[in-house]
């Protein structure tokens, strides 16, 4: 396996942004959304938060590199 870089875990980690950026821009912000039952509009945002778990762990991932390139 490849091994890791900052700019794996940047990279991964803007994609996951982009991908909850999406979500809300083109699904929980469009006016069928509120018309959708509940839990589905809750299961949707479940995935948004974990999208944003994601990108913290890739963010953290990246710090973690770079202060042992530090060290």
């Amino acid at each position: 396996m490849e091994k890791l870089d900052t700019y794996h875990y940047h990279e991964s980690l803007d994609r996951a942004f982009m991908i909850a950026e999406n979500i809300d821009n083109s699904l929980v912000k469009h006016p069928v959304f509120d018309s959708a039952p509940e839990h589905i509009q809750e299961k949707i945002k479940v995935a948004q938060d974990l999208l944003m778990d994601y990108y913290q762990y890739c963010a953290e991932q990246q710090d973690r590199i770079l202060e042992e390139k530090d060290v």
